[in-house]
């Protein structure tokens, strides 16, 4: 039988449920045809990489407007209740709807499993040539580091995202990094503008590079190439499990989920009442263990307190200078998903809250 099929084109979706399905879901021989407009693909190198690694006699990947039109009727007509457009498609787009974490406040599943099976992506030597080009004249260090963070200009939010932060506190972590001999590379797209760190070692590549053809190929490698990576709650953490890549993560959110990525270090953010009192993580209602949206928090006043630049700082020098390996929260009741994931939280900011935790 042939089923049709789209990739959710976001960056974070695009890596994660595509790795997700062919990893983890896929077990029926059926030919799919997977039609993705390239109008919705963040990053065509991604899927181009995604590509050429999963395609074969039963995968096929088009970018056809027609057959993409019929693959969104027949899943409009599947979600409408007419169950025989089922047996049409194969749900690659929406696959983190599956199951939803409802009881949790969640209309996702993110509890994945297949992070330790990504396999090697393998990449041209004609594309390694073009980074290489653009790295070496742009004079980047063979030690850098990928650091991000997602602001209120990335969806032109009118409220506050709990996912979102200010760039301005890595500013401590910034300096160091390049006091230990590292390039430190700003990456994202559509951030505010206005921030400024003057220094030969610090690039703001989407500024840089913004009307670079192969920005998305330059991107990917430097996700690929680089030391480690450094980001809030975003898709582009995604990189990381691409390429099994060692990330920190600060500002984590929601408290029910752990990070999935293989190598991983993380600070959470710490809930808090309206009389500014922090909240046991073992206290936190379970109709919001999962809840990502600030409205559900706001009614039952609550709010979040994001991590303080020196809580970020920590957390890497400690990794790069003493390598303790964190402390592992799986077993703590209010972890719902990621149980089974090896991503630990920063001893430091852990023995700072160990009292969030009992």
């Amino acid at each position: 039988m042939v089923k049709l099929a789209s990739l959710r084109g976001t960056l974070g979706h695009l890596i994660i449920n595509t790795l997700r399905y062919f990893i983890e879901e896929r077990k029926e021989k059926d030919l799919i045809i997977i039609s993705t407009l390239k109008k919705d693909i963040s990053n065509k190198f991604v899927y181009k990489i995604l590509k050429n690694h999963f395609e074969n006699k039963k995968v096929i990947f088009i970018n056809n407007f027609l057959i993409n039109f019929v693959y969104k009727v027949f899943y409009s007509l599947k979600i409408r209740g007419f169950v025989f457009f089922s047996n049409l498609l194969c749900n690659i787009e929406w696959l983190h709807h599956v199951n939803p974490k409802l009881k949790y406040g969640s209309p996702y599943n993110f509890d994945e499993k297949f992070y330790e099976s990504v396999p090697d992506i393998k990449i041209s030597k004609s594309d390694h040539k073009i980074y290489n080009d653009w790295k070496k004249n742009k004079k980047i260090k063979d030690k850098f580091v990928c650091i991000s963070s997602r602001d209120e200009n990335f969806y032109s939010e009118q409220e506050c995202n709990p996912r979102d932060s200010k760039f301005s506190d890595y500013d401590d972590l910034i300096r160091y990094l390049i006091l230990s001999n590292f390039t430190v590379i700003r990456m994202g797209r559509k951030h505010e503008k206005g921030y400024n760190f003057n220094d030969e070692n610090f690039l703001d590549f989407y500024e840089l590079e913004k009307n670079n053809k192969n920005i998305d190929l330059i991107e990917c490698f430097l996700f690929r190439e680089c030391s480690f990576m450094v980001s809030g709650c975003s898709g582009i953490d995604a990189y990381s499990a691409l390429f099994k890549k060692k990330i920190f993560i600060v500002n984590h959110f929601p408290a029910g989920r752990k990070p999935r990525y293989i190598n991983c270090k993380y600070i959470s953010q710490v809930y808090q009442n309206n009389n500014n009192e922090e909240i046991n993580f073992n206290k936190i209602p379970e109709k919001i263990l999962l809840s990502e949206e600030f409205s559900e928090l706001r009614s039952r006043k609550i709010s979040l307190v994001k991590n303080s630049p020196k809580d970020i700082l920590e957390m890497i020098k400690n990794d790069l200078e003493v390598n303790s390996n964190g402390e592992n929260i799986s077993s703590k009741k209010f972890i719902i998903e990621g149980k089974n994931s090896q991503s630990k939280i920063c001893p430091i900011w852990y023995n700072k809250k160990i009292k969030l935790f009992k």
